[in-house]
């Protein structure tokens, strides 16, 4: 990928290269990028009014390219706003361009998650020449497991989020849903799935320090550890084990009780064997909701932008999906947390927050704002 570049620079909607200036290089007062992991990646850009009429450059559909934390990145214009003195533009991550796409309909039967990819690609209606790639040991995954995908747009069916809610859906199902424990890394046309790094980065967020401030939440609300299988008929035969405990159930005072409902085109087809898939899910769908969760907002100062501390700067290089040291010694707190969601300043080139832990359920939306709904 590419280095960082201060340059942002306007581009024409058909353009698919960004190279050089493209139409104009722009001078605005602000510009913020918000990505979350496996959800949003926006930008909001305001630019003052200049008499050379550069700011005209930032209509509907047009693109933007600025420095992120992964190099220069192209966003799409998707709404404008005229002010007194200036113009503020919002625009989503070329990657967004799926969302006018989709798939009528595909299958995948016990596959790896590459091959997932790969059929999810086939399967679109229009081929806007984006590549689809798994980084990672796919060993360590199961496969995912037999069903149908219809009428999905192109980013649902990758990174939709999924809340059973006391309900399993067969179909439907994204591919971050089957797969977990992955990142989605968006580098222009490029989409990638990186599989997560039990290793820290080196990194360290330290009171007295590098950091400027901090918040820690916990929370157990919303937490499952002993799950009632059934299946969508009342005539199908129980299972023999009756219920299914979290390997945390003893974390808690008492077991945290639900019951969930597997949908099933044929109940009555329900022997053993089907009951042990059934169990194979609910490990997959609810362990993770059996730890607490912990989110972790921190403000720190990049030191290998000060003077004297040049040597630092490989250990900075933070990005989603990374594993860091947060040490406060005066609430006796070291963790390792996961980079979940960050704050960037294009123009200054730094980060204004990042946010560590469990993505939380602020996560469920992957394009800002909620459902999208295309323009006319």
């Amino acid at each position: 990928m590419e280095g960082r570049n201060c340059m942002i620079t306007i581009h024409d909607k058909y353009d698919r290269e960004f190279k050089g200036i493209g139409m104009n290089i722009l001078q605005p007062s602000d510009c913020t990028i918000n990505e979350e992991i496996n959800g949003m990646f926006e930008m909001t850009l305001t630019h003052p009014y200049d008499t050379k009429g550069i700011w005209k450059g930032l209509a509907l559909q047009n693109i933007i390219c600025a420095p992120t934390p992964r190099g220069n990145q192209p966003f799409r214009i998707y709404k404008t706003s005229l002010g007194i003195d200036s113009i503020t533009v919002y625009a989503r991550h070329i990657f967004y361009d799926l969302l006018d796409n989709m798939i009528i309909q595909f299958q995948v039967d016990f596959v790896r998650p590459q091959e997932w990819l790969d059929i999810y690609k086939n399967a679109l209606v229009l081929d806007q020449g984006f590549s689809f790639r798994f980084v990672g040991n796919e060993e360590d995954y199961g496969t995912g497991k037999g069903f149908i995908s219809k009428y999905l747009n192109g980013v649902e069916a990758l990174i939709e989020p999924y809340h059973p809610q006391n309900n399993v859906q067969m179909e439907n199902r994204s591919f971050i849903s089957w797969f977990a424990d992955v990142t989605l890394i968006r580098d222009k046309f490029r989409v990638i799935f990186q599989q997560w790094s039990q290793e820290s980065t080196g990194f360290t967020v330290e009171y007295g320090k590098n950091m400027m401030g901090i918040t820690v939440d916990e929370d157990i609300s919303d937490i499952i550890t002993r799950v009632y299988p059934l299946l969508n008929d009342e005539n199908a035969p129980p299972y023999t084990k009756e219920y299914i405990d979290s390997v945390h159930v003893d974390d808690y005072v008492y077991p945290k009780i639900a019951p969930v409902t597997y949908d099933t085109s044929d109940p009555s087809s329900a022997d053993d064997r089907l009951y042990e898939i059934l169990v194979n899910l609910v490990t997959f769908d609810f362990d993770q909701k059996a730890t607490r969760k912990v989110n972790i907002n921190v403000n720190f100062q990049i030191l290998s932008r000060l003077a004297g501390y040049e040597k630092y700067k490989p250990l900075e290089n933070v990005l989603l999906g990374d594993l860091i040291t947060i040490i406060d010694r005066r609430t006796n707190l070291k963790r390792e947390a996961r980079v979940i969601s960050y704050d960037w300043d294009a123009v200054a080139e730094k980060y204004n927050s990042i946010e560590l832990g469990t993505a939380n359920e602020s996560l469920v939306s992957y394009v800002k704002g909620g459902s999208y709904v295309p323009s006319i």
